[in-house]
């Protein structure tokens, strides 16, 4: 064996015990009881409307720092990304109006 087939090897071993311990822990044992968790219905989460003005104030603030430290195609993924964020924050925003 040579040694980067003993590495990946080694880190093969971990990943399987990692994933051992956690299916070991799971609450969830078999695919019926996966199906009936995917299917509940999900808990509200109380959070203030001021709060989520308040996330979107600082997304805004954020993307202006972004546009004016990057340049190039560096400052357009990022003012995409921030688009994307800010519009996310939106549809709750009208959601919770609605």
């Amino acid at each position: 064996m040579t040694r980067s087939t003993n590495r990946s090897t080694k880190g093969l071993t971990d990943r399987s015990a990692s994933e051992r311990v956690f299916t070991n822990h799971s609450s969830i044992k078999t695919g019926k009881e996966l199906k009936q968790l995917m299917h509940q219905p999900d808990p509200l989460i109380d959070v203030r409307r001021s709060s989520i003005v308040s996330l979107k104030s600082w997304a805004e603030a954020r993307q202006h720092e972004d546009w004016y430290s990057m340049g190039g195609r560096d400052a357009d993924f990022k003012n995409y990304f921030w688009l994307g964020y800010i519009r996310a924050i939106c549809d709750i925003l009208e959601m919770e109006a609605s």
